[in-house]
């Protein structure tokens, strides 16, 4: 009705926490965007998971709490939609390796039998997710005519 179907990084996560792009605090997205892990502290994402792979203090700790709170979000996809939940976007590439990790925290939060296999990483890339809602959008528009 409103647009807005799906927009699951602003459902809080942190009720009165950090300020949000859409003007609200401690929506998910605050914790868990490409800009919390890297434009804040002043890198690209190459370098964030570069410092991550050299064992960088503060990198491997503001990580290990990006991944707390993503797997929090994904977990609560889960419980809500009893569904597979896969993760796409900018910082999807980088998560690849993780994804075990990611899993055993998943199997660790939920509090029903599962492996964490409900959850996959996208193999697509964000330029191709882009592609492929201006494809339907296009289809429509020539249908249109």
């Amino acid at each position: 009705e409103h647009n807005r179907y799906g927009e699951f990084g602003h459902m809080t996560l942190y009720p009165g926490g950090k300020k949000c792009m859409c003007g609200r605090n401690g929506c998910l997205e605050g914790y868990v965007s490409t800009k919390n892990i890297s434009t804040d502290i002043g890198m690209t994402l190459d370098e964030f998971f570069e410092k991550v792979e050299e064992k960088d203090d503060k990198c491997t700790r503001l990580f290990d709490e990006y991944l707390d709170n993503l797997t929090t979000g994904i977990n609560n996809l889960y419980v809500i939609f009893d569904r597979d939940i896969v993760i796409g976007g900018f910082v999807s590439r980088y998560l690849l390796e993780y994804e075990e990790n990611i899993r055993q925290r998943l199997t660790d939060k939920y509090s029903f039998d599962t492996d964490g296999r409900y959850f996959s990483i996208s193999s697509c890339t964000s330029e191709r997710t882009d592609t492929g809602a201006a494809i339907m959008f296009l289809s429509e528009f020539i249908n249109s005519i």
